[in-house]
């Protein structure tokens, strides 16, 4: 198959390869099907070859459960940062289950402290959602009371927060 034209490979030696690379232990799932789906494309709309889908196996991503953290070790993690902005930070962000983004966009006027929840705006796939704010971080001595609705994790020069690495 390496050295034939592309319209001159069969059916059969695709799916050989496939499963060859399904059998590999460096290739991940998404890169065979990522393979299947480009091949599909190339014999439909390139080479205008008829193409039976279901000639090929498409692995399944594997789903692991996350790791959960004791309330031991999410103390232990949290106590251990001396920085009170970082560690309401990650307080924040693990308590609430936000994503980086998310805690990074975060408003005063996100935080809703009567009721209790966080409102999350244009969250991942732009979607809104609101959290609920654990009850230790809200009278959290790190700065709440900002009157003028910035950022509440904000660089302060740039009047935002970026998530890079520091040299």
């Amino acid at each position: 198959m390496h050295h034939k034209q592309p319209d001159k490979v069969e059916d059969h030696e695709i799916r050989d390869f496939i499963i060859k690379l399904v059998r590999h232990p460096n290739v991940s799932t998404s890169s065979v099907n990522n393979f299947i789906s480009s091949i599909q494309f190339f014999y439909k709309h390139i080479s205008k070859r008829e193409f039976d889908d279901h000639l090929f196996y498409r692995p399944k991503v594997e789903e692991s459960l996350p790791t959960v953290l004791s309330l031991e070790e999410i103390y232990e993690i949290t106590n251990s940062i001396k920085n009170l902005k970082h560690r309401c930070l990650i307080e924040l962000t693990y308590s609430a289950g936000l994503r980086r983004s998310e805690t990074l966009a975060l408003k005063i006027a996100d935080i809703d402290f009567g009721r209790g929840v966080i409102n999350i705006k244009q969250g991942k796939g732009k979607k809104d959602r609101t959290v609920m704010l654990a009850d230790s971080l809200k009278m959290n001595e790190y700065g709440y009371s900002n009157p003028n609705n910035l950022m509440i994790f904000k660089h302060l020069k740039t009047d935002t927060y970026e998530a890079g690495t520091q040299n």
